[in-house]
């Protein structure tokens, strides 16, 4: 008997079903990451430190500019790229790599390369 077996046997409602008072969840990139996908530099660059450091201080803390600011606030305070790939995020259009063999898998907005700020 295999792991996916018992995990089939187990599994008493169908695919999606939410039982009642599950709480919610919310699927986030950390900023850096998303400005970092943007730039076409790694995380941890100079770069994306300064441009993260710059929309803290112009917008406020990073998680509502993740999940609620509105889009046209980012690019009207000069990041128009970090807001379409902010926005990609939101609407969940995002490109999965999955991993393997103790590699860890990535999650990054869908852009279709890297956007020059």
């Amino acid at each position: 008997m295999g792991v996916l077996q018992r995990v089939e046997d187990l599994a008493d409602r169908p695919e999606g079903a939410r039982p009642a008072g599950a709480a919610g969840c919310r699927n986030l990139l950390p900023l850096d990451e998303v400005v970092a996908e943007v730039a076409g530099v790694g995380p941890t660059s100079r770069t994306v430190r300064r441009t993260v450091d710059a929309m803290v201080e112009l917008l406020g803390p990073e998680l509502p500019i993740l999940e609620r600011l509105p889009l046209d606030a980012i690019d009207e305070a000069g990041f128009p790229e970090v807001a379409e790939a902010i926005g990609m995020v939101r609407r969940g259009q995002v490109v999965r790599t999955p991993g393997y063999d103790g590699e860890y898998g990535s999650v990054r907005p869908g852009l279709r390369g890297p956007v020059r700020p």
